[in-house]
């Protein structure tokens, strides 16, 4: 037997666009829930950069406090080396000062010198001396008092030539044994001893030394 449909066509036609209108309506629905996602990770991501941010520029607020710290750090530095500077040139100056009150005092009556070499880039330290020096840091002595240097005089060429007349040799002998008396004086050495080309009743003679500050 056929069956036959009594349902109004129109109403069957409204059905399937009902179910498709659903359909329709559930792919909407996903596509604005992925969206709400998308904003919501995407609303993160902003925040967490915002975050980051504003760390960035409180650490940059603190860099640049510790900068200028630095740069006065820098300048007090500067200012030290040259007071540095200073006070060995003092120093220099009261040591090679008392150096040339000792070789006069070394000097017998008849004795005159007429040079005296002082190479003073290849001077040695004494004991008693110290050097000042700019760790980076701070300026501090490289050897202070009680303290032995560790410099061998033996080891180093001459710095000093001393260029004189006399009249005996017996003075020569003299000056020469108080030179080696002196803590600064090493390796006091004679050179030459010969009769004065001028005057031949004058010896004249040539020695060399090792001096330290």
């Amino acid at each position: 037997m056929r069956q036959i449909n009594l349902v109004p066509y129109d109403v069957i036609l409204l059905e399937e666009l009902y179910r498709r209108f659903r359909w329709w309506m559930a792919v909407l629905a996903g596509v604005c829930m992925l969206m709400c996602l998308f904003l919501v990770i995407q609303n993160t991501v902003i925040a967490t950069i915002d975050h980051e941010v504003r760390q960035l520029e409180k650490r940059n607020v603190i860099l640049k406090k510790r900068f200028e710290e630095i740069k006065k750090l820098q300048q007090k530095k500067s200012e030290l080396a040259q007071k540095a500077g200073i006070v060995r040139a003092l120093l220099a100056t009261r040591n090679f000062s008392q150096f040339f009150i000792e070789v006069e005092q070394s000097l017998p009556p008849s004795l005159r010198l007429t040079s005296l070499e002082l190479d003073k880039k290849n001077l040695l330290l004494n004991n008693n001396e110290g050097e000042w020096v700019d760790t980076g840091y701070f300026v501090v002595k490289k050897n202070p008092p009680g303290t032995e240097a560790k410099q061998d005089a033996s080891s180093l060429a001459p710095n000093l030539i001393i260029k004189g007349v006399t009249l005996s040799h017996d003075d020569l002998a003299y000056f020469i044994d108080a030179l080696e008396r002196l803590p600064r004086f090493h390796n006091v050495n004679l050179r030459q001893c010969r009769e004065g080309k001028k005057e031949k009743n004058k010896i004249e003679f040539e020695l060399d030394a090792q001096v330290t500050q």
